[in-house]
């Protein structure tokens, strides 16, 4: 995936919750989603997951989200 800042090529990852029971959220003062795309088993297990893509060069990091 190209970066749509610079269009330099992103290098596709997880952001990941470390520890059980600490879920990866976002909030804000008018949501507060948690964000996971792993089976609800493997998330209790392991923390929550969500797949994205990093840009070196940009420091940024894209996802998306789902219900």
């Amino acid at each position: 995936m190209k970066c749509p800042y610079c269009g330099s090529e992103m290098m596709q990852g997880k952001v990941m919750a470390l520890g059980l029971g600490s879920g990866l959220r976002w909030k804000d003062e008018y949501a507060d989603i948690r964000l996971n795309d792993e089976p609800k088993l493997a998330a209790l297990c392991n923390g929550d997951r969500i797949s994205g893509y990093r840009c070196e060069k940009c420091k940024k990091i894209l996802m998306d989200y789902h219900f």
